[in-house]
């Protein structure tokens, strides 16, 4: 079928049309021309082939209005006005032909009027119900035309297809099939794969969604919490319930939103006179986990907020002539290392500005004197410990300005009494 120019004398606008098509058909047929109207008037018209339907209308992005009557036909059986009037303002006509279409008195003369005007170039004919090899029964206006109409076959099709649809669409606009059925291919991929594309978003957003959800259910408190005493019960054969197995502390030592954790086994028997024997744990994953720091001590350590950020482990593992000395671990790549003792001569840990006593205990070249008489505070005059008199000592930290260091029995390196001995006591 060519393409007819717009404003042509076989232009379906050039006569001022109300309608682009009417769409005659039996009543016993209402529901297929129902669909049929809806997809009709439904139908995009690409932009290269879109004509108003009146002179100086707009452009018909849709094939809108087509007429169809949703009202059953009187019983004179002769066409009202109405119908008339509707036939004579339509652009074209199609035809929903069926054995029962083919005995309706309306139908016959709906298609006659419209052919006495208009001969059969606008007149589209749709064969529904039944198949078969030969035409099915038309009204009797169709079986004598001279002309031939554009047949389309959907008889055995639940409905009309999309290629017939674009015939019908195709013959009611004027314009050749092949350029319309390429342009609404062309469409109709392009949509596809914008709803693909839509769908591959939103399920993307929903994995997403589901994702952080269940991200979020394992790392809540109580959910990784009893991941790790599982593994911890796990990897050290022991008893997620036993009572000698706890979690001295919970906290985020890394800053990383998983919960690292303080263990105190002791069902392992690391108890004695300088506390217990304690393992900290940072979780790399809800189920993966690395040991980072082993203590010995006899308080619950505490974690604070270093001056650099990062998160400190405070932890009691000597006393000077029984009151505390702190000893003060910060996170290094992935291990806790010593930096250093806190003494807060005789005041609460909370309350205290502490003395800071850089870590030695490591670094070769110090040795006590023999006489050396450690002292409870780090100044002259202050009482002698006795249990450190005739304790063989080492050197365990140095006070700021280097004129006090903190030293330790050799014995109780990492646990018992310490003492403060001045600068005058130690040999380089």
């Amino acid at each position: 079928m060519r393409v007819i120019p717009p404003g042509s004398s076989q232009d379906p606008s050039h006569d001022g049309f109300r309608y682009w098509a009417f769409l005659s058909y039996s009543w016993a047929d209402k529901r297929r021309a129902r669909a049929l109207h809806r997809r009709l008037e439904r139908f995009a018209v690409p932009r290269r082939v879109r004509r108003p339907l009146r002179p100086g209308g707009p452009l018909s992005r849709r094939l809108r209005p087509v007429f169809r009557d949703e009202e059953e036909m009187a019983a004179s059986g002769v066409l009202d006005e109405r119908l008339c009037a509707a036939v004579d303002d339509s652009a074209a006509l199609v035809l929903l032909a069926s054995p029962d279409s083919a005995r309706s008195r309306y139908v016959d003369q709906e298609v006659r009027r419209f052919v006495a005007t208009r001969g059969t170039d606008r007149l589209v004919i749709v064969a529904i119900g039944e198949g078969g090899r030969s035409r099915p029964p038309l009204p009797e206006s169709v079986r004598g035309l001279t002309g031939e109409p554009l047949w389309i076959d959907c008889r055995d099709d639940r409905g009309v297809g999309r290629r017939a649809l674009v015939r019908i669409a195709a013959a009611v606009l004027g314009v050749d099939f092949d350029l319309l059925w390429g342009r609404h291919r062309r469409r109709r991929r392009k949509l596809l794969a914008g709803w693909t594309a839509l769908a591959l978003t939103v399920a993307g957003v929903v994995g997403v969604a589901l994702w952080q959800r269940d991200l979020a259910q394992e790392r809540s408190p109580d959910r990784q919490t009893a991941i790790f005493r599982d593994w911890y019960a796990r990897d050290h054969g022991v008893s997620p319930t036993d009572p000698q197995v706890r979690i001295s502390r919970i906290d985020d030592l890394n800053d990383d939103g998983l919960l690292d954790y303080i263990m105190d086994n002791g069902a392992l028997g690391f108890c004695g006179s300088g506390g217990c024997g304690m393992d900290v744990y940072l979780t790399k994953s809800p189920g993966r986990y690395v040991s980072v720091l082993s203590l010995l001590g006899d308080t619950t350590p505490r974690v604070r907020t270093g001056r650099d950020g990062r998160k400190e482990i405070v932890v009691t593992q000597m006393t000077v002539d029984r009151e505390p000395l702190y000893s003060v671990y910060t996170l290094h790549g992935e291990k806790y290392e010593l930096r250093g003792y806190e003494f807060c001569d005789g005041l609460f840990f909370e309350r205290c500005e502490p003395t800071f006593i850089q870590d030695l205990r490591y670094q070769d070249g110090f040795a006590v004197a023999p006489d050396a008489s450690p002292v409870q505070r780090p100044q002259a005059g202050a009482r002698p410990i006795e249990d450190l008199r005739a304790v063989s000592l080492q050197v365990a930290g140095v006070l700021p300005g280097g004129r006090w260091y903190l030293v330790c029995g050799t014995a109780n390196a990492d646990s018992g009494e310490a003492g403060f001995v001045p600068a005058s006591s130690i040999r380089h």
